[in-house]
């Protein structure tokens, strides 16, 4: 643990605690893959979706219209610039999330985003990301617990 200036110590941010589940969970080059989702070769496409799966999975507390509202700000881009502004919503999301599990599921959904979104570059990329949105919420739908 870091001291700050007057001696007393202070937690690393959530979003690097996020970061790091995240990198756990669907690996170290989650970002890379998630810009290029459409465009990875089989094998390596398989690899990564199971860990979607896996990640899906293990992160149900997040109501399926929680799950909807962060497609639809995805959804809706029309541009990265769209993308970059539609960050603060996420984060919104997550600040005011009170259950302590489910603002931690957020809070990795949100990485995910900004990570991938802060590393964009083109219009694929806006493309691939829509895509790997698109595959997070139909597992979400897939794999939901809730009863109808």
């Amino acid at each position: 643990m870091e001291m700050n200036r007057k001696g007393s110590s202070f937690q690393e941010p959530l979003e690097n605690k996020w970061l790091q589940k995240v990198k756990r969970e669907l690996g170290d080059d989650f970002v890379e893959r998630i810009l290029r989702f459409e465009q990875m070769e089989p094998s390596e496409f398989k690899e990564f979706n199971e860990r979607l799966k896996q990640f899906v999975q293990d992160h149900q507390e997040i109501n399926p219209t929680r799950m909807r509202k962060v497609y639809e700000v995805i959804r809706n881009a029309e541009k990265l610039s769209d993308l970059l502004l539609g960050l603060p919503k996420l984060a919104y999301m997550v600040g005011k999330e009170e259950q302590k599990k489910k603002k931690d599921n957020l809070g990795r959904l949100y990485v995910i985003f900004a990570e991938s979104v802060n590393q964009a570059g083109d219009e694929r990329a806006l493309q691939n990301i829509r895509k790997f949105a698109e595959a997070l919420v139909a597992y979400h739908k897939f794999y939901s617990t809730r009863e109808m």
